[in-house]
């Protein structure tokens, strides 16, 4: 999934987006969703957390405190793709559950970045 919408972004940026967005569709399923934001860590897209999106995520703990927004960005700077696993809550709960995202590198609307989803092992 996330290879294909890596494919679609590279070729329509951002407009790709809204796509990603629709329930029932190749995108979404349980809980499974996209997520993309620039190597700076400002969030483009979180399909299930909109509010995030626009900001700056560097810094950011997870309840382990792992600063896990830069361990996904050093995984595609470094290898361009690759798995990464941290603590984050499920779409609709407060509390963290354990969580591994695949995420890779592409370009959205010219500037390098990267677009991801995840699952939760719980």
């Amino acid at each position: 999934m996330v290879n294909k919408a890596a494919a679609l972004v590279e070729t329509r940026g951002k407009a790709a987006f809204s796509e990603f967005r629709k329930r029932d569709s190749e995108w979404r399923f349980n809980d499974v969703y996209l997520f993309a934001s620039d190597l700076n860590g400002k969030i483009l897209l979180n399909v299930e957390f909109p509010k995030r999106e626009g900001t700056t995520r560097l810094g950011e703990r997870d309840a382990d405190g792992k600063l896990f927004h830069e361990d996904i960005i050093k995984i595609v700077q470094d290898n361009g793709s690759g798995w990464v696993d941290y603590m984050f809550p499920k779409p609709g709960q407060r509390h963290p559950s354990v969580k591994w995202s695949y995420v890779k590198a592409t370009t959205i609307d010219g500037t390098p970045g990267l677009i991801g989803a995840g699952f939760y092992t719980d």
